[in-house]
C-alpha cells in the first residue's frame, strides 16, 4: 500500500528482512547505502568505514531534498548517516525505527533523539522504559504468497529457522530432552553474519525470507527462541499464526497478546511437556480477521503518516 507521503530507509532492499516485500507489496522504499545490493561493495564499504574514510561518499544522494516523512530502520545505521539525513532534508519529518531490540542497537536512543529524529519502536516495554512512540510489528503479503500457494506435505514436526546468536547449544540439547525426542525436526541455522558460514558444520546460507517460508510451512509446529529478555513479539510468531502453524515459544508475554490462544501457542516453562504430542498434532484455531488488520502494511504505514502510534500495550486484550 503505496503513501507517497512516507519513505522507508533501509540498509538493503534485496537482502534485509522486510525490504523486498515492502516494495513489492506497494510501499516506497530506498536504500540507504550505495552499491547496498552487492555482498562485495558491502564488504569494501565496511572496511571503508573501519578505515574512518568519508562515509558520505557512500550514502544514497537520491534522496536529499525529500518532504514528507522518512523513516530509517534502525540496522547498519551511523550517526554520520543520520545528521547527514537531517541536514539535506530540513522539511521532513524523520522517523527513526527500531526494528530489533533497542539493547542490541548500534545507535543509542538518546543520541538519535538528540539528532532531531523522531523515535519509533515496535517492543511494548522498550517504548514504555524510553519513552518512545509504538507501532506494530507488520506483515506483507508478498513474503506468505508462495508458500501458501504451493500445497507443500507437513515433513517435519518441528522447524527452528534463523541466526545462531548462541542458540545452537541449547537447541541442541532441547531435541534429546525426553518428550522432545521423538519428533522429527529441522533445523536451519545461519551465522550472525555472511562470512562466518564455515564456523559450524550446521550452519546454512539465509534464504529469501520467502523461500524460508515455504521451508517453514512444511512442518506442523514452528520454535520460537527470543533472543531479548524483554520478551517482545517476533516475525516467528506473526509467521506461525499467518502460515497457520502451531508455535512453541519461550516468550512467557504471550498470554497476553491478541493472537494468544492455547490451541496454538505452547510456551515453554509454562505449559506440560507431555502435552506436546497431541498440541502439535491438533487443529490450528484460525486468528480473528481483526488481528490481521492491525498488522498490515497499510495499517502500519498510516500510523507513521497521521502520528497514530499504538497505545502502550501492543496486541494486549
Amino acid at each position: 500500500m503505496r503513501n507517497d507521503n512516507v519513505i522507508f530507509l533501509i540498509w538493503s532492499i534485496k537482502n534485509s528482512l522486510m525490504g523486498k516485500y515492502m516494495l513489492l507489496d506497494g510501499a516506497d522504499v530506498r536504500a540507504v547505502y550505495r552499491g547496498s545490493e552487492s555482498k562485495v561493495l558491502s564488504v569494501f564499504r565496511m572496511i571503508w568505514f573501519k578505515l574512518h574514510l568519508p562515509e558520505w561518499v557512500w550514502f544514497n544522494h537520491k534522496i536529499k531534498g525529500k518532504e514528507g516523512i522518512l523513516v530509517i530502520f534502525d540496522a547498519m545505521i551511523s550517526e554520520k548517516y543520520l545528521k547527514w539525513v537531517m541536514k539535506e532534508n530540513p522539511k521532513a519529518k524523520v522517523i527513526f525505527l527500531y526494528w530489533n531490540p533497542i539493547t542490541l542497537a548500534r545507535m543509542d536512543v538518546n543520541k538519535v533523539k538528540q539528532i532531531g529524529c523522531e523515535v519509533w519502536s515496535y517492543g511494548t516495554e522498550q517504548c514504555k522504559t524510553y519513552h518512545i512512540k509504538q507501532n506494530s510489528h507488520v506483515y506483507c503479503d508478498s513474503m506468505y504468497k508462495e508458500a501458501k500457494q504451493k500445497n507443500y506435505k507437513k515433513k517435519y514436526d518441528i522447524i527452528f529457522a534463523g541466526k545462531d546468536k548462541g542458540r545452537w547449544e541449547y537447541l541442541n540439547a532441547l531435541a534429546h530432552k525426553p518428550y522432545w525426542r521423538d519428533f522429527k525436526w529441522y533445523f536451519h541455522i545461519s551465522p550472525d553474519h555472511f562470512w562466518l558460514i564455515f564456523k559450524k558444520r550446521i550452519y546454512k546460507n539465509i534464504l529469501p525470507y520467502d523461500k524460508l517460508m515455504c521451508k517453514q510451512i512444511q512442518s506442523k509446529a514452528v520454535l520460537e527462541l527470543v533472543p531479548s529478555a524483554l520478551k517482545e513479539t517476533t516475525m516467528r510468531a506473526i509467521d506461525a499464526m499467518c502460515l497457520e502453524q502451531k508455535l512453541i515459544t519461550d516468550n512467557t508475554n504471550a498470554v497476553n497478546m491478541d493472537f494468544y490462544d492455547s490451541n496454538n501457542i505452547f510456551i515453554l516453562g509454562m505449559d506440560k511437556e507431555q502435552n506436546l504430542n497431541e498440541f502439535i498434532n491438533s487443529p490450528f484455531k484460525p486468528i480473528p480477521k481483526e488481528v490481521w488488520d492491525r498488522v498490515s502494511l497499510s495499517r502500519w504505514i498510516e500510523r507513521f503518516a497521521n502520528d497514530e502510534p499504538l497505545n502502550m500495550e501492543i496486541f494486549e486484550k
